[in-house]
C-alpha cells in the first residue's frame, strides 16, 4: 500500500494562504513547516500580544510590502489532498 504526505494544515489557514490572505498566527505545529514570519504569514508572540500588536500596525500601514502573501512556504512537500486523491483514482484503471 502506498503512503502519502498530504497538507493536512487546519484548512481555513491553508484557505486563507491560498487565497492570497494574510495568516495572522502563532507558530505551533506544522505552521512552521510551510509559512514564514515576514514572508508569508504574521507570527503572534502569544507571551507578548502588545508588541504583536504594535508590529502589526507597523506593518498594516506599510501595507505588507515585504510579504509574499498567498505563497507557501516548501509546498513541494504539502500537496493538495485533492491532487493526489484524484490523481490516485484516474491511475486505478
Amino acid at each position: 500500500m502506498k503512503r502519502f504526505r498530504v497538507f493536512v494544515a487546519p484548512l481555513q489557514l491553508y484557505q486563507a494562504i491560498k487565497n492570497g490572505l494574510l495568516p495572522v498566527v502563532t507558530p505551533v505545529g506544522e505552521v512552521e513547516s510551510y509559512t514564514k514570519n515576514g514572508f508569508n504569514a504574521f507570527y503572534l508572540d502569544s507571551n507578548n500580544i502588545i508588541a504583536s500588536a504594535k508590529e502589526f500596525f507597523i506593518k498594516l500601514k506599510m501595507t505588507f510590502k515585504s510579504y509574499n502573501v498567498g505563497k507557501i512556504i516548501n509546498k513541494q512537500n504539502y500537496p493538495e489532498f485533492d491532487d493526489v486523491f484524484f490523481h490516485e483514482i484516474e491511475n486505478m484503471n
